[in-house]
């Protein structure tokens, strides 16, 4: 072998190992003091690296997983738009880098679900004890900003929305991102083996729904009750069904009999949804097949003279943007992952992507905006569980990646 060649990174790594790099990204959505230092964690330790390693052999293997290649397709038609939005083509730039950037995460992703099946399960519990670690800072950071203000911790039910740790400060973003951890270890809770397995993560999985239960943000928790219920239907665990009831129940007493309004969520309504959603179905219809494009003006005034920045809700805005074309590529890769992960449950195998899938429809929902963006924490909440279905195809309930926690 020539200097060259041994010199060749290569001939010695694949995109595959890079696996620890995207477990410190996942673990940096929970622990990154903000967007900017988590971004710059992408860039420089699987972006970079993902550029000099990438082989048309990976190209070749991620192409011929369907998940994966109608995901690429999509993003690229998404990226393709900006030629006909309304704004200046000199804004070009900005959605070509982003369709670089989630096409590395992509092509990194399948590339270790498919060669390294057995580190599922690392990158998981990593992300779920990052979850653990800034959700106890954040509530931290809570309470003794109750004290300094000489409230009552019987208030904390009551009071202000939960801010999490670093760059999950949005309350919403917070809750999806913080909820994908809880769906986690509520699987995990379900499917251990040993019960004190299954103690532990069922003590981790009332932690992180406090968490998401404290920003007061009603899409994520309705998304993660219904996921759970989901895996519990999947699992035949039927128990976990009374149990909701009775958290039902306590609830609306807490809300009919008493004043309790925790976080204005009551008093808060349907956030003006309707609202929102009838522009926008409008605006999609003046452009009903391709859409207005990604660089398109999204903000639009409500009758009360209220602005709002985005559509919020993923389905809408992606045929705001792309029009029937780009909701029905969108409608095609949710099908084509969801397929493959019922397939795999049918026959025995790994249920967790099927169940996270489902949050993942569910958390877009009713917000979230664009699709096709710089690494957010949207990149764990939906793109992960969509591009998690790549990894069933080797993983069966024999042989299951590391087991979780």
């Amino acid at each position: 072998m020539s200097v060259l060649s041994r010199l060749n990174p290569r001939n010695h790594w694949g995109l595959e190992q890079l696996w620890p790099m995207m477990l410190v990204f996942f673990a940096g959505c929970y622990l990154a003091p903000n967007s900017k230092f988590h971004n710059n964690l992408f860039y420089g330790l699987v972006l970079l690296p993902a550029l000099a390693l990438l082989t048309r052999e990976d190209l070749r293997r991620v192409w011929h997983a369907p998940v994966a290649r109608i995901a690429l397709l999509f993003l690229g038609y998404l990226a393709l738009s900006s030629l006909w939005s309304i704004e200046q083509t000199a804004s070009l730039g900005k959605p070509a880098k982003q369709w670089i950037y989630m096409g590395a995460y992509v092509l990194v992703l399948a590339r270790i679900l498919q060669s390294r099946p057995d580190r599922v399960g690392w990158l998981l519990t990593a992300l779920v004890a990052a979850a653990l670690i800034g959700g106890a800072i954040a509530l931290y950071d809570h309470l003794q900003l109750l004290e300094a203000r000489k409230l009552s911790l019987s208030r904390l039910l009551s009071w202000r929305r939960l801010e999490l740790f670093g760059r999950l400060d949005h309350p919403i973003i917070g809750a999806s991102t913080y909820g994908l951890a809880c769906v986690i270890a509520a699987w995990a809770a379900l499917t251990a083996p040993r019960w004190w397995w299954r103690a532990g993560a069922a003590a981790i999985t009332l932690a992180l729904l406090s968490l998401v239960v404290l920003t007061y943000s009603r899409g994520p928790l309705a998304a993660v009750a219904v996921t759970i219920l989901a895996a519990a239907l999947l699992l035949r665990r039927w128990w976990v069904f009374g149990l909701l009831v009775v958290a039902c129940c306590a609830v609306a007493a807490g809300l009919l009999l008493t004043d309790w309004n925790p976080g204005s969520a009551v008093s808060r309504g349907l956030g003006a949804r309707p609202e929102i959603w009838a522009h926008v179905w409008q605006a999609f219809l003046e452009r009903p097949l391709f859409g207005h494009g990604l660089l398109a003006p999204e903000s639009l005034l409500l009758a009360s003279g209220k602005p709002i920045d985005h559509p919020h809700s993923a389905f809408l805005a992606t045929l705001f943007y792309g029009g029937v074309v780009g909701g029905g590529l969108l409608v095609w890769m949710l099908v084509v992952a969801g397929r493959t992960g019922w397939a795999v449950v049918r026959r025995g195998g790994w249920n967790l992507p099927l169940v996270l899938l489902i949050y993942a429809v569910l958390i877009v929902l009713t917000d979230n905006d664009k699709l096709l963006l710089s690494p957010r924490p949207l990149w764990l909440y939906f793109w992960l569980p969509i591009l998690l279905c790549i990894a069933p195809c080797r993983t069966t309930e024999s042989n299951p990646p590391r087991r979780l926690l």
